[in-house]
Formats: structure tokens, C-alpha cells, sequence
């Protein structure tokens, strides 16, 4: 069960008006990542053992729409709750997930807003992501900023840097993550690795990352 949590699982509809989908996936918020994230499903990826970033969610029951104009792709998602209307939304859309994405070339910008039900006591209310990455050659780079708003006022800021140089076969890796909490707490975390590829479908990896959480 848990390696199927790991993928995105759905049905839909494709056609000129776009796509439909139903299921478990990806909101479009942590679709905007694009390819910034060089430590993907590792304890040192843009969420991390830290949990630096909020915005990494792959939730169940979503109704999303996905449609591409020219260079830009617009994704919307919906998620309904599951609760009462005490202990947890029980609405069509307690859970709403917007954003557009655009690539042209070597670049890629992107932006998504998220609003989350808070009737289950949830803190996080509201975050808005920011990415964009660039493509020089066989070197990748990129930015990422987060704010989010919290229902006990402790809104946080994350930015993010990643860079990545292509080896022949092979690719060096490096990315910073910091997330400010407006109470005082700063959480940074610094990593480093490297890709082996052995074939088309195998990768070995070696990495090495340090974080800690501060009170400032």
C-alpha cells in the first residue's frame, strides 16, 4: 500500500477541452516544483526530514482539470472533505489547488496557490509557491518560494535554490532549503550529491545532507 501512496493513481477524460482526472494525485501546487527539486522522494528533497516545505501533497478523492495553451498550462483541483462539517470539511471543494505553469525553452516559470479546510484544526490556511528553473547547457538551476498563512499566526517562508551539472552519463547535485517561522524558528538544510547511471532503468546515488532547526 504504501508504494502505491507513492504514485499518482486515477481515472479520467482527455480530449480538446483538456483533461480530467479522478483520484489520487498530485495537487497542482507541488506540480509547479517542475524539475527544481534534485533530491526527489529522499530525506533531503524540498519537504524533508525537516518539513521544510508544506506543499508537497498527493491527496485522495481529487477532481482535477488540466489544460495547455500554448506555452502555458493551467491545473486546477479540487478535493473534498471527508468529515462532518466539525472535525473536518465535508464539502466539494474544502481543499482547493490552482495554478499555471509556463515553459518555453530552457526556462520554466510557475506559480500555485493552495486553500486548505480548517474546520479539523488544520494550521496551515492558505500557500502560495513560486518556481522557476532554467536549462544552460547540462546545467539545470533553480528557485523556489513559499509563504504560507497559518490559523495561530506562525506564517512561514520558505526559499529554495537547486543546481545540477550533467557529468556525461552522470550528474552532480546541490540544493538549500531555509524556512522562516515568524515566532522566531529557522529551519535550513543543505545537501549534496551524486547520480551514477548504470542503465536506462538503474541509477545509483551517493548523497549527504545537514539540517538543523534554530530558534532565532
Amino acid at each position: 500500500t504504501a508504494g502505491f501512496a507513492r504514485r499518482n493513481m486515477y481515472v479520467g477524460l482527455k480530449g480538446g477541452f483538456g483533461q480530467v482526472r479522478f483520484g489520487r494525485h498530485d495537487t497542482p501546487l507541488k506540480m509547479v516544483q517542475g524539475k527544481f527539486d534534485q533530491f526527489g522522494d529522499t530525506d533531503a528533497d524540498i519537504k524533508g526530514a525537516l518539513s521544510i516545505s508544506q506543499g508537497e501533497n498527493r491527496l485522495g478523492n481529487v477532481v482535477a482539470y488540466i489544460n495547455k495553451f500554448s506555452d502555458v498550462t493551467l491545473a486546477v483541483a479540487l478535493i473534498p472533505g471527508e468529515g462532518n462539517g466539525t472535525t473536518g470539511g465535508n464539502g466539494f471543494a474544502d481543499t482547493t489547488s490552482i495554478a499555471a505553469m509556463w515553459k518555453s525553452g530552457p526556462a520554466f516559470v510557475s506559480l500555485a496557490m493552495d486553500s486548505y479546510d480548517d474546520t479539523g484544526g488544520t494550521i496551515t490556511e492558505d500557500l502560495t509557491r513560486l518556481v522557476a528553473t532554467y536549462t544552460m547547457g547540462t546545467m539545470d538551476m533553480g528557485f523556489l518560494f513559499e509563504t504560507s498563512g497559518t490559523s495561530n499566526n506562525s506564517d512561514k517562508d520558505v526559499m529554495g535554490l537547486s543546481f545540477a551539472m550533467g557529468m556525461g552519463k552522470n550528474k552532480a547535485k546541490f540544493q538549500y532549503m531555509t524556512g522562516d517561522i515568524n515566532n522566531g524558528n529557522e529551519t535550513t538544510q543543505m545537501s549534496v550529491g551524486y547520480d551514477m547511471s548504470l542503465s536506462k532503468s538503474t541509477t545509483a546515488y551517493v548523497m549527504y545532507t545537514d539540517g538543523e532547526t534554530e530558534n532565532t
